[in-house]
This record gives structure tokens, sequence and C-alpha cells, in this order.
């Protein structure tokens, strides 16, 4: 039915389209290289008078439904096709994702303030692999056979807690930025002295990516099937959905690739308005360190590579794909943003009822996390997240605790943040109480909540809203951009009716 609807209007337009008009051919956009498609002109008035011919409404046809035009979101059942063409109509071509090359970074692993590699150790027999420790210097300081604890231990849960050498790669096109995480872990979750954990071997166990327009606030989660455990990183891996619509080997490659259940529930963790969950695993010169940036052993982190975001409690924040929306849906309707009008950590800060409000505050803080008169089914998940936060910590080293000599946990500080010099004060136990009550959706008006997910803008502001992003849509035989109905389980995602894409990005 839907290809009628296209044929009918294609050759109700041809009647009375001049060739005068100009519609550029699209044969050429393939799964290669995309130009932008320039838009329509209209010459001279009398010009176009003058010599009126119709175009052939089979030739406007192909031009309007080429690889990429016309073509609905909606047109695959597969679900990680489907969700690509959901993602590509709202950001624009989605890029390969590549973990190497300038545009990437590794994820290091510190020791007792000391920077950690697994190498050759060239003082015994055979060289094995072991683990060397290096000062800022560069100065080797001994060796180990393995590695318990680190200062900065993972917060993800369900991955290696002091894993190394796992990438980030990024892409940023204006305001749309895409992540790409190629992340080494084990079954154990514990690190060894393994070729696979070197910084040159290719393998890892977890891929996925993250796009993100900071203007829109919409946000979509790529994650790499589950049935797989084994990755390279010398590939580029393809996005979901393909480079276009006609692109059929790139659309089979990424159904091979992808999870199409959205079995991870990603907004969990990142719940904050941002691309990046900011916290010292991610090796962020302005966490974690006394002197921030300045600090000397800044120079093991990643620096500027993930940039620094503020997000405000009325910035918009969507997630994009149907699929995805509809399993996790419960959570993208009951998530609320917390703002405590004078906490300490409210000016900094839009924390969440999610993982933000309720483990990356009490690790950042060094608090446990605490509901006052707390029902049985509360308690039990309580309990489940102090288990997480005791997994935790059982993995930092002395050294970062706060009893420690690096005192670098807890790395958030109520007036300075992560700058953790000393005779700064720890967030006391009355405010604790009551950010803790807010995470934990059992707070009053005091909490200042809000829903976390907005909905996509109404169609009159639609254009507007993606002229500040990174892509423009152009719906010519539809004017509406974002349709859901009232039945459908969370209107957090666009699903456009029949949207011709102009290729490339603003």
């Amino acid at each position: 039915m839907g290809h009628l609807v296209h044929l009918a209007a294609a050759m109700t337009v041809a009647l009375t389209l001049p060739i005068a008009w100009e519609v550029p051919s699209l044969r050429e956009l393939h799964a290669g290289h995309l130009k932008e498609a320039a838009p329509f002109s209209v010459p001279d008035p009398e010009a176009a008078t003058a010599g009126t011919r119709t175009v052939s409404s089979y030739d406007l046809l192909l031009r309007w439904n080429g690889d990429v035009l016309w073509a609905p979101a909606t047109a695959s059942k597969d679900p990680v096709t489907k969700f690509g063409d959901e993602v590509r109509s709202v950001f624009g071509p989605i890029p390969d994702g590549i973990c190497t090359g300038p545009n990437s970074r590794p994820v290091g692993l510190e020791v007792d303030g000391n920077a950690v590699r697994l190498e050759p150790n060239p003082s015994k027999a055979g060289a094995p692999l072991e683990f060397s420790h290096r000062d800022v210097e560069g100065r080797l300081l001994k060796w180990t056979t393995a590695v318990d604890r680190c200062d900065k231990p993972s917060l993800a849960g369900d991955v290696t807690f002091c894993a190394m050498n796992s990438r980030v790669g990024r892409v940023t096109r204006d305001h749309v930025q895409w992540l790409f995480l190629c992340r080494k872990s084990s079954e154990s979750l514990e690190i060894e002295a393994t070729s696979y954990w070197t910084e040159t071997d290719p393998r890892f166990s977890r891929y996925s990516a993250i796009g993100f327009n900071d203007v829109t606030g919409e946000i979509a989660f790529l994650d790499g099937r589950k049935d797989r455990s084994i990755f390279d990183w010398r590939e580029r891996f393809p996005p979901p959905g393909g480079a276009s619509y006609g692109d059929t080997v790139g659309r089979r490659a990424a159904e091979a690739l992808y999870d199409g259940s959205a079995k991870v529930n990603c907004v969990l963790c990142h719940d904050n308005k941002k691309p990046a969950v900011i916290d010292p695993h991610m090796q962020q010169a302005r966490v974690g360190y006394f002197e921030s940036r300045h600090d000397p052993r800044a120079v093991f982190s990643m620096g500027n590579f993930l940039p620094g975001r503020v997000a405000r409690q009325d910035q918009p924040f969507r997630v994009i794909g149907s699929g995805y929306s509809a399993v996790h849906a419960g959570t993208l309707l009951d998530a609320r943003s917390v703002l405590i009008d004078g906490h300490p950590c409210s000016g900094c800060h839009s924390l969440t009822t999610l993982e933000s409000g309720r483990r990356f505050a009490a690790d950042a803080t060094g608090k446990t996390p605490v509901i006052r008169n707390a029902t049985v089914m509360q308690n039990a998940a309580l309990f489940t997240q102090k288990v997480a936060l005791g997994l935790v910590q059982n993995h930092r080293t002395e050294w970062a605790s706060a009893s420690g000599a690096g005192r670098i946990s807890p790395w958030m500080t109520p007036e300075h943040g992560g700058n953790l010099w000393k005779g700064v004060r720890v967030l006391n136990d009355e405010d604790w109480l009551r950010l803790s009550q807010c995470a934990w959706g059992v707070g009053g008006s005091e909490c200042g909540y809000k829903p976390l997910f907005t909905q996509c803008p109404p169609p009159r502001r639609r254009r507007r809203h993606l002229r500040a992003g990174g892509f423009f849509g152009r719906c010519p035989l539809s004017p509406r951009r974002c349709e859901w109905r009232a039945k459908d389980p969370a209107p957090f995602m666009e699903v456009p009716e029949r949207l011709r894409l102009r290729t490339g990005s603003r």
C-alpha cells in the first residue's frame, strides 16, 4: 500500500512539475561516501513558463526512491534493521564503528597512583607476561603477576572491575557525536596476565555505541549481540540498517552484529543527559585527581577526549528506537530527574532516580544508599545496590580509599567536584540522606522531580529543532514528523511515516 501511495504521489506531481525544477539524481548514493543532495531550486519564472515539460513519473519515482529517499523507517521487520532506519532518520548517516586511529583512546589502568601495563618481563626466563608499574615519569617501580585491585574500578557492573586496554572511538558531526566502545572483559570479571589483556591484542568481548545530539538531547544505544564473546577492533563495524536503505550487504552484516532484543537497559547508567558516563574509570583528567587536569597523574588520563557537559534539568533527553522504547517502557516512563534546591550537589548535577543518583552518587561521595523507614521491597533493592557498591569497593586499592595514602575516593566533593585538594569537606550525612531519599524516589516536593525523558517535539517545532542538530529531514508528502498512537508503549522516539532525507550532515 505504501508503494502505491508513493507511486500515486509521484504521478500526481509529475503531471505539473516543470522540467526546470532541479531534481538531482541520487543513484550515486550507495554505501560509500555520502554527499549532500542539492535542494530544490526554481529558476526565473518567465524562463520556467517558456518551456514547460513534464518529467516522466517513472523517472521521478526512481529519483525520489533511490537508495536513501522515501523509504519508511518501519519498512523492515528485522529489529536491528528497523532500529537502524529509525536512528538514521533522526541523526542522519551513521558512521561505521571504529575504535582505532587518531580519534580513539585506550582505557588505562592505575594502581597506587601509577600506570600499569601488561608486557613481557625481560628479567625472567622466557620473558613471561607480567604487570609493570610505572610512575608519571615512566620509571619502572615493580613487576607483579596479578592485579587484584585498582585505583578506579568500573562501576558498570557485570564487567571486569579492573580491566585494561579497552578502547573508545569518537566521531563528531556538528552537534551529533558518536561514541564507540570496544570493551575487554572476562567471565570471572578479573584480569589475568594473558595476551588478551595486552594493548596490542585486538580482541575484545563487548561492542557498543552511543549516538547523541547535544542540542536536541536525542540519544540512541547500539549494542553488539550477546551470544558473541570475541570481536576484533581491526574491523570496521557497519551501522544497524547499513549505510542506506539500498545497502543490502551492510544491512545483513549489521543484523548479524547487533543485539535486536534490547536486552541491556542502557539508560539505567546513561541517565545524565550525556553520551558517556563520566567517572574515574574512564580516566578523565578532571575526575579523581587532587589538582584536576594540573595534577601530574593526569598524564594517565584521556584528558579532554570525552568533553565535559553540565546537563541542566530542563534540557531535553529522548531515547530513539521503537524496539528499545517498548522493551524498557517502564524505565522511561518512571524515571525522574532530581534537583534539590540549595543542595551542594545540585549546582553541577541533575541527578536522577536511576543509577546516577543511586550508584554513582553513592560511590562519588563515599556514602551508603539509605531510605528512611524503608519497606521490605525497598530494603531488598537497597541490599542489591549495596552488594554492587561493595564489590566495587573491594576492588579499589587502599591507596585510593578514603583512609589510604592517595585519598582520591570519594572522588567528588560538595564544593569543588573532582578537584580533591586537601581541606575540602565530604558530603555530610544530612545532605546525603536528602539526596538518597530523592534518588530512590521516596522524597517529597523538595526533590524537584521532573520526568527525565522528554517527548518528540510537535511538528511545528520539528524543523527548527532539527536545524539545531546535525541533520535535517523533510516530509513533502506528510507534514507529520513525530507520530505515535495512544496505545504505543512509550512516545519517546520518532517514527517518521515517510521521511525524505537530505544526506550528509550540516
